[in-house]
């Protein structure tokens, strides 16, 4: 065999190929390890871009809503049917969840994924609760204006239940959930670097709640939490940011217990989406249920109590 002409090819392309080498050499490394997946996550994504179809192109100047026809839409909502259809979509039912609580820990479980919080007690029998959510941040813990609202939470003599969102901060690990054969899986096991990529959330399918959206692996657990916690309590208020904005919008939406609410980011309505970087996470536009709610609904749905009526309080802080 001659194999002169192999060796001039590869001396010749000696650099191309060296880089090759490195970078496959990487990439298995990283599958291997959970950093990247061997699925082409963004081809799904971009079949459900239609969710998050935009009304002009990047090049166009930004219109405003049509204002009129929000304020028609929201006229025609009953709160009572409106939450719980949006309830039936997003949580898990009660018996799917356990929640456990214990001195400062608080956590609620459901397949192979747990949701946990940290509750602290300034005193005895406080009549406040004060729910932090952190974004993607990870960890509340690890940022400084979270130990400020602490301790605004012991002047007033609040307690103060800090969260996390699924696989970071707090939930940071591996985790599993039924896929019902979605991606070819009947169970979707994540490593502790693929739980941190919410994308992955979404193949999530459970065949003895069909109807349940994956939105349900980001909300159910702290609903829950807050709901075991909430009726202690002659007043319960919630802020989040970033990913905790969103998760701040949609249980205040779910859950009348929720005085006030400030989601500081986190959620935009359609009609502001003209950019692929105003998309945000999976769970913030590419749901299906983003084909029938928009956000000025949970606007709405986070003023108004069980009886409809508009005694809450919603602080929305969007990004420039």
């Amino acid at each position: 065999m001659n194999i002169k002409p192999l060796l001039a090819f590869l001396i010749r392309h000696i650099r191309p190929i060296m880089a090759l080498t490195i970078l496959g050499t990487t990439f298995l490394y990283g599958v291997a390890v959970g950093k990247y997946h061997v699925f082409p996550y963004p081809i799904f994504e971009s079949l459900n871009a239609t969710l998050a179809s935009l009304r002009h192109s990047p090049g166009e100047a930004t219109v405003g809503p049509d204002l009129a026809e929000v304020k028609a839409r929201l006229a025609s909502i009953d709160a009572t049917s409106l939450r719980a259809k949006l309830s039936q979509a997003i949580l898990l039912p009660q018996e799917a969840v356990t929640v456990t609580l214990s001195g400062e820990e608080a956590t609620a479980s459901f397949y192979g994924m747990a949701i946990k919080g940290k509750l602290r007690r300034p005193v005895e029998n406080a009549r406040c609760l004060l729910v932090y959510h952190q974004g993607h941040g990870g960890n509340p813990f690890d940022f400084d204006y979270h130990e400020s609202l602490w301790q605004g939470a012991q002047a007033a003599n609040c307690d103060m239940l800090s969260l996390s969102m699924p696989g970071l901060g707090l939930n940071a690990g591996q985790a599993w959930y039924p896929s019902a054969g979605v991606a070819g899986q009947e169970v979707m096991t994540l490593s502790a670097a693929e739980a941190t990529k919410h994308g992955n959330y979404a193949f999530f399918k459970d065949p003895a709640f069909p109807e349940v959206d994956p939105l349900a692996l980001f909300v159910s657990g702290q609903f829950y939490l807050i709901r075991s916690l909430a009726a202690d309590y002659d007043s319960v208020k919630m802020i989040g940011i970033s990913g905790g904005g969103f998760s701040t919008t949609m249980l205040a939406a779910l859950m009348p217990e929720i005085d006030v609410s400030i989601a500081y980011a986190g959620s935009l309505p359609k009609a502001w989406r003209i950019n692929a970087k105003h998309h945000g996470d999976w769970e913030q536009v590419y749901s299906a249920v983003w084909q029938e709610l928009d956000y000025w609904e949970l606007y709405l749905l986070g003023t108004l109590d069980e009886e409809g009526a508009s005694s809450r309080t919603v602080y929305l802080i969007h990004n420039d």
